[in-house]
C-alpha cells in the first residue's frame, strides 16, 4: 500500500504515529493532522506551504494551520494541522468586485473572487448560463458569494486536492468495489434521526401578478408533499419568495421531502487500509457504492459524502467512509426569480 508523505515548504517529513485526512462532499477544504513523539521539534510553524501526498494523488493542498507541543517527565509530542488553500475563501471577506457583476458566468465570477487568493477554478458539471446581475454584499466571505451563485445553478463546491476550487454535482459514478459486512467492513455505525423529518411539506408563498398570471393563481401559492414514514402530526411549513408559482413551491415541496428522508439516517463505515481492494485506488467521496449490512437492514446503494484516512499505533491503517442516501445532495430547487436572473 502507497504511504502517506508530507511535504511542507518543499520537505519531507515522515514518521509520525498517527495522521488523519478528512475529506467531505460537504466542505470546500480537507483537513489533515499528523503526530509524532519522542523526537526534536521540526521546524515547521503556522502558514507554511503543506502538501498531502499518497502514492501518486494530492490529498491536500494548502497550509499549516496550527502547530502544538507538549511534554512530561519521560516524552513530548509535536502535532501539525492544516486545511486545503480553499480555506482562505471560507475564512476571508470578499473586497474586488463588492456590488456586483453583470454579465458573467458562475465561473468567471468564481474565478474573480479566488484570484486574489491564489485558488484556481473548474468546473466537472455544467455551470448554466450567465448572469444577468449578481449581487454581493459588504462583509460577505469569499465562499459566501461563491457558495450562493453555485446554490442558484443547483452546483455543488468542493475541492480536488491540488487545492482547486471544484464546482461539480451528484456524480452518480459508482464505485469500483462493495462495502459487505463480514468481508471488508471492521465496524459500522448507524444513526437513525427523525428530528428534520416532518409528515407533511408545505411550502407558501404570493407570486407578483401580471397580464398572464393574475387572482387566485398569484395570492396564495400553496404546494404540500407528504412523508408517509412519519405516523403523527408533524406538519413543516416553508415560506417561498414573493415570486414563486405553483410549479416551483410544489418542486420545492417535493425537495424538501426527498432530502430531509435521505439525510435521516447517517451511517458510517469503516474498512482496513485506504484503498479499494478491487483496484488499488483510493476511496472517493461523490461515487455510489454498494452497502450490504443485514444487521442494519441495509442492502443498496448508498451515496461516499465524507472519508477520514487515518493511521495510529492502535488501530493501524483504515478509512472510515460516511455515507448517505443516493438524494441526500440533489440540489435545491431553482426559484422563478433566480431563473428570471439568467441571461436568455
Amino acid at each position: 500500500m502507497a504511504d502517506l508523505r508530507l511535504f511542507i515548504n518543499g520537505a519531507i517529513y515522515s514518521g509520525w504515529e498517527s495522521v488523519r485526512v478528512t475529506r467531505s462532499i460537504e466542505q470546500v477544504a480537507g483537513a489533515f493532522s499528523v503526530e509524532v513523539s519522542d523526537v526534536d521539534p521540526w521546524p515547521i510553524k503556522p502558514g507554511d506551504a503543506v502538501e498531502v501526498v499518497c502514492g501518486p494523488e494530492k490529498l491536500i493542498t494548502g497550509y499549516v494551520d496550527r502547530v502544538s507541543m507538549g511534554l512530561d517527565e519521560s516524552s513530548h509530542t509535536f502535532k501539525v494541522e492544516g486545511r486545503d488553500r480553499t480555506a482562505d475563501l471560507v475564512d476571508c471577506a470578499v473586497l474586488g468586485g463588492t456590488g456586483g457583476y453583470a454579465k458573467q458566468s458562475l465561473l468567471q465570477i468564481a474565478q474573480s473572487v479566488a484570484k486574489p487568493f491564489g485558488i484556481a477554478v473548474r468546473a466537472e458539471a455544467d455551470i448554466g448560463p450567465a448572469f444577468l446581475k449578481f449581487s454581493t454584499q459588504p462583509g460577505d466571505t469569499a465562499f459566501a458569494v461563491i457558495e450562493r451563485g453555485a446554490r442558484m445553478r443547483g452546483l455543488l463546491t468542493t475541492t480536488d486536492g491540488t487545492g482547486a476550487l471544484v464546482f461539480t454535482a451528484p456524480s452518480g459514478k459508482r464505485a469500483d468495489a462493495a462495502l459487505k459486512m463480514g468481508e471488508n467492513i471492521k465496524s459500522a455505525f448507524l444513526e437513525a434521526d427523525a428530528s428534520e423529518k416532518f409528515g407533511t411539506y408545505q411550502v407558501r408563498g404570493q407570486a407578483p401578478g401580471n397580464d398572464e398570471a393574475f387572482g387566485k393563481d398569484v395570492s396564495g401559492v400553496f404546494a404540500i408533499s407528504k412523508d408517509g414514514t412519519v405516523s403523527r402530526y408533524r406538519p413543516l411549513i416553508v415560506m417561498a419568495d414573493m415570486s414563486t408559482d405553483k410549479a416551483s413551491a410544489q418542486r420545492r415541496a417535493n425537495w424538501e421531502r426527498s432530502v430531509r428522508s435521505a439525510r435521516s439516517n447517517r451511517l458510517v463505515v469503516t474498512v482496513a487500509g485506504w484503498t479499494k481492494s478491487s483496484s488499488g485506488a483510493l476511496w472517493k467521496i461523490n461515487e455510489i457504492v454498494a452497502c450490504d449490512i443485514p444487521l442494519f437492514g441495509i442492502k443498496g446503494a448508498r451515496l461516499i459524502s465524507g472519508l477520514t484516512f487515518s493511521r495510529t499505533l492502535a488501530d493501524g491503517t483504515t478509512t472510515e467512509i460516511e455515507l448517505a442516501g443516493e438524494g441526500a445532495y440533489v440540489p435545491e430547487p431553482v426559484s422563478k426569480a433566480e431563473k428570471e436572473s439568467i441571461l436568455a
